[in-house]
């Protein structure tokens, strides 16, 4: 489930309850639409960094991208969008390694997931 989805179905439960106190209208201009908004991509990762503050590849591969839910917990993922991240980020190598070791470290810690 994404964090859309749960807004959804939070929408919907509250509107069974509860009265609209106007007519209906659109809060905000909707989201703009690009292709692979859920794959590593050098778009997607810009996307999530620049536009939506992912400061983490956490935050990028899990609640920005989605692939960290995915059955290998985006652990195929974490070099490439590490790479992809770090000249937004202003990482040095030392520091996207070590980025990359953290959100392994994570993984393993929180998900109970061998790496080896």
């Amino acid at each position: 489930m994404t964090h859309r989805d749960a807004g959804r179905r939070l929408t919907r439960a509250v509107a069974r309850r509860l009265r609209p106190s106007g007519p209906p209208r659109q809060l905000d201009e909707p989201s703009l639409h690009l292709p692979d908004m859920d794959q590593v991509t050098e778009a997607s990762v810009a996307h999530a960094v620049l536009n939506e503050q992912a400061r983490t590849l956490s935050d990028i591969l899990r609640r920005r991208l989605s692939v960290g839910w995915e059955p290998d917990l985006g652990l195929r993922n974490v070099e490439s969008a590490a790479k992809l991240a770090a000249p937004h980020l202003g990482w040095t190598p030392e520091e996207t390694a070590a980025e990359i070791a953290d959100f392994i470290d994570e993984t393993t810690t929180e998900f109970s997931v061998r790496t080896s």
